[in-house]
């Protein structure tokens, strides 16, 4: 019922996936990242959380499944915010 739901992301990486190995990696990707914010402002792109090392990870079209971590966990990734530090920036 959202104008962008939370797998909108990954429905646009399998549109993009050339083979069916593509598609499994996009699946296997989105199965193990959780989305936490989303953002269509300037490029789409996310941050999400990696459910079997707990890392906070951000990703941004057109490879979203390339990411980048931008901190160890969750209370490191609001401690950044808090202070202005990080991944901060990415939220403003």
């Amino acid at each position: 019922d959202s104008a962008f739901p939370w797998h909108a992301l990954r429905d646009i990486s399998l549109e993009a996936a050339l083979d069916d190995a593509g598609r499994q990696a996009v699946l296997d990707f989105w199965q193990r990242h959780i989305p936490i914010y989303m953002s269509v402002a300037d490029a789409y792109e996310f941050l999400a959380i990696d459910r079997e090392s707990g890392r906070i990870v951000h990703g941004i079209e057109p490879e979203f499944e390339e990411t980048s971590e931008v901190a160890a966990s969750l209370d490191s990734l609001f401690e950044d915010m808090m202070a202005g530090r990080g991944a901060a920036a990415l939220l403003a």
